[in-house]
């Protein structure tokens, strides 16, 4: 008896040692596919330089990082170690946190004992950064009355908004340069509460804004970059004294689409449209009817995307046969058949879509955040092929993650991925992980304690410090010796895709795109030449000089072209697909 007991206990631990030996193996396969490289190590041995606030411009990445004294400075790199850009703060720290860019320039909060907290820029170089304009004298600064989130490029131009006298904020510009960093609106023309969103719609920014403190609500203004051309454009047309509360901004079917009333109107917040005209600003439908009894009359359409030439959202919406609101679930709109209930994921008034990102578009299929009733509070990845309820199915569960049950207390953070070469990367469970879009291709990546391999790190920031530089995805990492730079290379891409460095500085997204597409490059782009495949120029963008452009291509019938891209003396084709 003691024998037969001695030869289990034998037999069950050499069976635990080959799994574990097996499960090492399979593990490094998979790894093998990634490899994981640390950028740099500024703050050497068990230090942590924590980087974020990541951001590029002009072939660098420029991020915020502690050096081994504690002081956090601006450093920038290529991919191949890094470097600081420069001292503006004596020999101490000064907590830069880049937030735009404008004519291949660096805009960052910097802090220091001259200015207080003021906008600096930099081309990337010591003798190229210094401060762009003391717009707050003294040693407080400007930070705690700048709108970090709401800038956008117009004509060559950075727009941004500064608080000023009476508590009230200004529309400034800037070409990075201190000339002609200028205000827009004068001092005594100021606006409150303006939101977090601009947006270019024929040759004008559109913003939402308040002209009185004591207002409820939100109204449309716009402006065509000057004092006199700054204006209230129109509240929607119906009798709203308080404003009407415009949101969620997108170029849709070439008219202007946003979210736009409130509980006080006819209609509630619903999905509005415009032509940029007042005559030509409509309702396009009211999905929550107003007459329901419920804490809100409209149905607060939001987080728009435009997906195979339709414009797709999550609202809440209302059945008529069962006489029953539902939650924010997944709508879609197209001229031909209207607004259109795709999928109601969490049946019942609870919402299936909750999230602060919830779509994105990889290989061409629609992608939702979203969860039903077999996973209460936690999201699930879903993916939709044909806009139909029947085409919307679950692409990555959460049992196959090993989340979701049994008292699992993590947060996923789909919201927070990020897509490259037609892979998602997302955290679960502080591990990073991958998948194209189901079961089967969702692989782990790193482990939240890492015990096997000091090469592949541990996440620290991702939310923070994410970003796709060079077609590899950057973040903040650790390998047990500090928190420093790290980046994912996949390995599996072809020498073409990977080693193109031409290629991989411009990017053309929506992809196939309809209305507007905008071209991105690593560097400014000069011109842009678009063609059919038969050679013919079909229309021609010159001295651009930017990094991200807009290109309207909803005159231009369906079918394959080619981007051709100008950037510093070198020409980049890549295919465009219009449909």
């Amino acid at each position: 008896m003691i024998t037969n007991q001695l030869t289990y206990t034998k037999i069950t631990t050499m069976k635990r040692k080959f799994t574990i030996l097996m499960a090492l193996i399979f593990y490094n396969l998979i790894i093998a596919q990634y490899q994981f490289t640390q950028v740099a190590d500024i703050n050497p041995g068990n230090g942590s330089s924590n980087p974020k606030f990541t951001m590029h411009v002009n072939g660098s990445l420029f991020f915020n990082a502690t050096s081994n004294n504690g002081q956090q400075k601006l450093y920038k790199t290529n991919g191949n170690n890094a470097e600081l850009v420069a001292d503006i703060n004596d020999t101490s720290g000064y907590n830069p946190i880049p937030f735009a860019t404008i004519n291949n320039k660096l805009l960052f909060f910097a802090t220091t004992s001259v200015f207080g907290t003021e906008i600096f820029v930099t081309d990337g170089t010591s003798e190229g950064t210094s401060i762009l304009k003391d717009f707050y004298p003294g040693a407080d600064g400007i930070i705690t009355s700048f709108i970090q989130d709401q800038t956008v490029v117009f004509n060559n131009q950075l727009y941004f908004w500064i608080k000023g006298q009476d508590n009230k904020y200004f529309l400034w510009k800037t070409d990075g340069t201190t000339t002609g960093t200028l205000q827009v609106t004068p001092d005594n023309d100021g606006y409150h509460f303006p939101s977090s969103v601009m947006l270019v719609y024929n040759n004008m920014i559109y913003f939402d804004a308040r002209k009185n403190s004591f207002d409820m609500y939100n109204m449309l203004f716009r402006t065509d970059g000057t004092a006199s051309g700054t204006v209230l454009f129109q509240d929607i047309p119906i009798t709203i004294a308080t404003g009407s509360n415009p949101t969620d901004f997108i170029v849709y079917d070439s008219l202007l689409y946003y979210s736009a009333g409130n509980d006080n109107g006819a209609f509630g917040k619903e999905l509005w449209r415009t032509d940029g005209t007042v005559g030509g600003t409509e309702l396009v439908a009211d999905i929550f009817p107003n007459n329901i009894a419920n804490s809100s009359k409209g149905s607060s359409p939001a987080h728009f995307i435009i997906y195979n030439d339709e414009l797709y959202f999550s609202a809440k919406g209302f059945h008529t046969g069962s006489n029953q609101s539902i939650g924010n679930e997944l709508f879609k709109y197209n001229p031909d058949d209207g607004v259109v209930l795709v999928k109601e994921f969490y049946p019942g008034t609870l919402s299936g879509i909750d999230s602060g990102k919830p779509f994105f578009i990889m290989d061409n299929i629609l992608y939702i955040i979203a969860r039903d009733a077999s996973t209460g509070l936690f999201d699930e990845l879903w993916k939709s092929i044909d806009g139909t309820t029947s085409g919307v199915s679950k692409a990555v569960t959460l049992s196959d993650l090993g989340a979701g049950s049994g008292g699992f207390s993590g947060v996923l953070q789909f919201d927070n991925g990020i897509v490259l070469n037609d892979k998602f990367y997302f955290v679960n469970v502080s591990s990073l992980w991958v998948t194209k879009g189901n079961n089967e291709s969702t692989e782990k990546l790193t482990n939240p304690v890492n015990i096997f391999d000091f090469s592949i790190p541990n996440l620290s920031d991702f939310r923070n410090s994410n970003i796709i530089f060079n077609n590899e995805l950057y973040f903040a990492g650790s390998n047990n010796l500090g928190v420093e730079l790290w980046k994912l290379t996949d390995k599996s891409l072809s020498t073409n895709n990977y080693n193109n460095t031409i290629t991989q500085k411009l990017n053309i997204f929506p992809n196939p795109g309809n209305i507007i597409v905008t071209v991105n490059s690593n560097e400014a782009i000069d011109n842009i030449e678009l063609f059919t495949v038969l050679g013919k120029n079909l229309t021609v963008q010159k001295s651009i000089n930017q990094n991200n452009i807009q290109i309207n291509v909803s005159t231009i019938n369906p079918g394959i072209y080619i981007l051709k891209a100008f950037i510093n003396n070198k020409t980049i084709s890549k295919k465009l697909i219009i449909n």
